[in-house]
């Protein structure tokens, strides 16, 4: 199980990276996802806090819907806190399932 948790804060509009930030981070995403196999995956945004975007799915086509879908307005409260993006995270992740779980925090801040 893959949870990506991306920044959607507002400085991820920041041109310093074409096109910005924020699409590089989805673009890098976007080419992890179509890197896997069988693995199952979920998405978080986060910012001054953490929204669910997309629980656990193998669903491919529409993770990667949602994920060129995200934008600042997602999050009420800007800032960059990991913890709230972990905290939420952790919460996709089946404790008794013996797969493999793996947290990949997206940002370039």
């Amino acid at each position: 199980d893959i949870v990506f948790a991306v920044d959607v804060s507002k400085s991820m509009l920041a041109e310093d990276v074409a096109p910005n930030r924020l699409d590089k981070s989805k673009q890098i995403v976007s080419q992890i996802i179509n890197q896997l196999g069988s693995d199952r995956i979920g998405i978080v945004a986060y910012a001054g806090s953490a929204f669910p975007v997309l629980p656990i799915t193998t669903d491919y086509g529409v993770a990667k819907m949602f994920l060129q879908s995200m934008n600042p307005g997602m999050v009420s409260s800007q800032g960059t806190s990991l913890d709230e993006a972990i905290k939420l995270s952790a919460t996709y992740f089946d404790d008794k399932s013996k797969t493999s779980k793996l947290l990949i925090i997206n940002t370039l801040n």
